[in-house]
């Protein structure tokens, strides 16, 4: 089984997390993270991304190796490139100066290859998202 985790970056989830991942037998994992990386024992393929770097689309990869998009996989996700676009306009993370739409464009189709060569590769069971709640 393969895991996307996406979230619990705050220390006081760690436990979940490792709850999550010490109850199935994971193979690889890919995990989001801040400025704490979980660790863990078990022998499991960890995948780190730092949120800072993802932000940017440094995937620290040899693009030659990740396969190129397809137009079906472009027509195909062209709903999503318009909301994944604005969504851009409101980033979390701080890039100076601010993005233009060409190189918002780029990000998108970066993490668009990228993630569908990851994907369309591994056999994922199992996609956990966190997001924080606010109180009102």
């Amino acid at each position: 089984m393969n895991i996307i985790i996406n979230g619990f970056h705050d220390r006081l989830l760690f436990p979940v997390l490792h709850e999550i991942l010490n109850k199935f037998p994971f193979k690889n994992v890919y995990l989001t993270y801040t400025t704490n990386r979980i660790s863990f024992s078990r022998n499991v393929c960890l995948n780190f991304y730092k949120v800072e770097d993802l932000a940017r689309a440094d995937y620290q990869v040899d693009w030659n190796s990740i396969t190129p998009l397809s137009k079906k996989i472009l027509d195909s996700m062209s709903e999503c490139e318009v909301m994944a676009l604005r969504m851009m306009d409101r980033h979390t993370i701080s890039i100076e100066p601010l993005l233009t739409y060409n190189e918002r464009k780029r990000l998108y189709l970066r993490h668009l290859r990228y993630w569908n060569h990851i994907i369309s590769r591994q056999d994922f069971t199992i996609l956990v998202l966190e997001y924080p709640t606010r109180s009102l």
